[in-house]
C-alpha cells in the first residue's frame, strides 16, 4: 500500500484523478472506481494504466457493467496482458460477489451445520462471515449476540450447547439462507 500511495503522490500533478482513485479506491489488491460517464471512464483507465505500470504494476483484471468500455479494453491493444472478465457470472470482490449485468452486490453463502451445536462449531461458522462495507449489520449483530452468551455459559469447546442456544442457533442458520437472494444496488 505504501508504494501505491507513494506512486499516487508523484502523479497527482500530472493525472490528479488517477492519484485521488490509487490513493482511496484499492482494498488489498483490488481497484473498485467508477466514473460518471463512458469517456470518463476509458480516460481513467488509459490513465490508471500508465501511472501504475510506470512503477511495473500492470492492472491486469478487468470488469464492468458496460460493454462499450470493455470493447475499448480489447481493441487498446496488449490483451495477452489483460484478463477482461467478461462472463455472465457474478466476480468476487471485497468478500462479496459483483453481478456486472445486474450491477448488483451478493453474498456468497454457505449453509452452516447445525447438526452437531458446539461452541466450536458456532464460532467457526461466525469467524467465515465477512462484511466489510456492513451491509449485513443486523445478522452480525445477531451473531455478536449469540457468541456473547455462549461466552457467559462457559460451555466447553466440543460439548453441546443449551437447548435454548441450539434453538437460536438453528433458528439462525435457517435464515442465514435468506441472504443468498439479497442484491444490493
Amino acid at each position: 500500500m505504501r508504494c501505491l500511495r507513494e506512486l499516487a503522490h508523484q502523479g497527482k500533478t500530472v493525472t490528479p484523478k488517477s492519484a485521488e482513485v490509487l490513493e482511496d479506491d484499492f482494498y488489498m489488491d483490488d481497484l473498485l472506481t467508477g466514473t460518471d460517464t463512458k469517456s470518463e471512464s476509458i480516460r481513467l483507465q488509459k490513465e490508471l494504466s500508465e501511472l501504475l505500470m510506470s512503477a511495473q504494476f500492470p492492472l491486469r483484471k478487468w470488469r464492468t457493467n458496460d460493454r462499450a468500455i470493455l470493447n475499448h479494453l480489447t481493441e487498446s491493444g496488449k490483451t495477452e496482458d489483460l484478463l477482461i472478465l467478461d462472463k455472465q457470472e457474478s466476480v468476487k470482490t471485497l468478500g462479496l460477489l459483483w453481478n456486472s449485468n445486474e450491477d448488483v452486490l451478493q453474498y456468497e453463502i454457505k449453509q452452516p451445520n447445525s447438526s452437531k451445536v458446539t461452541k466450536r462449531r458456532i464460532l467457526s461458522t461466525i469467524a467465515q462471515i465477512y462484511d466489510p462495507l456492513g451491509l449485513i449489520g443486523p445478522v452480525v449483530m445477531t451473531c455478536k449476540q449469540i457468541m456473547q452468551e455462549l461466552w457467559k455459559l462457559s460451555t466447553g469447546w466440543d460439548e453441546e450447547v443449551s437447548a435454548d442456544l441450539k434453538s437460536k442457533w438453528v433458528v439462525f442458520c435457517k435464515s442465514w439462507n435468506h441472504l443468498q437472494f439479497l442484491k444490493i444496488p
